[in-house]
Order: C-alpha cells, then structure tokens, then sequence
C-alpha cells in the first residue's frame, strides 16, 4: 500500500498501547500455563519459558518495532495476522486500507 492515509495512521497510533497490551497479555498468560505445568521440570519450563520468549519477542517487533508512517501498511498486515487488529478497529479504518488488509486473511 504505497500511499497510508493519515487518518488510518492517526487511528492506529491511538490504538497501539491497547494492541500491544492484548499481546502482552496473550504472552503473559502462555507463560504461567507453562508455569502451572505439573508433568515437566522445572528445568523443562526454564526450556519452554525460554523458546517462548524468544518467539515472542519477534512477534512484538514485526507487530510494533519501526512504528512510521511509511512502513504501518505492513505493521497492519501483522497485527490483523495476529488478531491484535479486530475486526471492531478494521471498521474505523478508510475502505481502500479494508480492501487492501483483507488479502491477509
């Protein structure tokens, strides 16, 4: 999507803290299930705990590292891919940035 619009961009902005904090939550809750898991050790969790992490991470950089204007279009992709971009935010988004997100999935 060459050309953002600014009021989409404005939109996201003003949404960001509220999508990250979902992830943050989504990787907060997959870690203490790992945590309360019965049937491993405790150096197993420290194992799982790690690898997680590290997946994680890269997701909350694709999702929010680079935060500009002239790379949002892919951010988008990612957050809808993530399902951090509702359905509900997609509404409040222009129709050309609708038509184009929904090659995404």
């Amino acid at each position: 999507m060459a050309d953002f619009p600014e009021r989409d961009w404005k939109y996201l902005r003003c949404i960001h803290d509220e999508m990250l904090e979902t992830l943050s939550q989504r990787m907060n809750d997959e870690l203490r299930a790992v945590l309360a898991r019965t049937d491993i050790s405790e150096n197993e969790k420290r194992g799982e705990i790690y690898d997680l992490v590290k997946k994680r991470d890269r997701v909350v950089a694709d999702c929010f590292d680079d935060w500009r204007r002239s790379t949002i279009a892919l951010r988008c992709a990612v957050l809808k891919h993530e399902g951090l971009l509702t359905p509900e935010h997609m509404k409040r988004l222009a129709p050309e940035t609708q038509e184009w997100l929904k090659q995404f999935g």
